[in-house]
């Protein structure tokens, strides 16, 4: 996971002149620690250089001759189960949106958007900013209960973890 958002920032990044965490924690829609993290990352890969540490914020600069190797090698193989992928990235994320969720799976928005539903009218998901004209939609994980994703089923959800099926708590649309 952490790899899809260290390439989603690379992408982003690489376009910049220079940036401070907050820009690359605006974008990616994450909290400046876990932006901060992805930094020390890319620092470590030799894709980002600190062009000032003497004062807060740091100011960061892509370096331009850097060729990014976002593979993992020989380790796990790719995820290829889309709800899988937003429900761990639903766990990484404090408060999350489906621009955020959509830029660390790359799953469509739409497949998002009915995830977050279910999850919402199952109490796993609260609503902390009802999506508007001109305002997304944010959301937060309140029910964790372990790696894997919970199941849509008819009538309600298959929670693997639990491994029993949770019946539908609230009528959301």
């Amino acid at each position: 996971m952490s790899e899809i958002i260290s390439q989603t920032a690379w992408e982003w990044l690489k376009e910049q002149e220079n940036f401070q965490t907050a820009d690359l924690a605006i974008h990616l829609g994450l909290t400046k620690e876990k932006t901060k993290t992805i930094l020390q990352h890319l620092n470590r890969k030799g894709l980002i250089e600190t062009l000032n540490t003497s004062m807060k914020p740091y100011l960061y600069a892509p370096v331009k001759s850097a060729v990014p190797n976002f593979s993992r090698g020989n380790s796990l193989p790719p995820i290829k189960n889309g709800r899988l992928l937003i429900w761990r990235a639903m766990r990484w994320q404090c408060e999350f949106s489906n621009a955020s969720i959509a830029a660390s799976t790359r799953q469509k928005s739409s497949s998002i958007n009915l995830y977050i539903r279910i999850l919402v009218a199952h109490d796993y998901v609260r609503v902390t900013r009802k999506p508007g004209a001109c305002k997304k939609g944010l959301y937060r994980l309140v029910t964790y209960t372990g790696p894997k994703n919970p199941q849509m089923k008819k009538g309600g959800l298959y929670d693997q973890n639990l491994s029993k099926f949770i019946p539908k708590i609230k009528d959301k649309s």
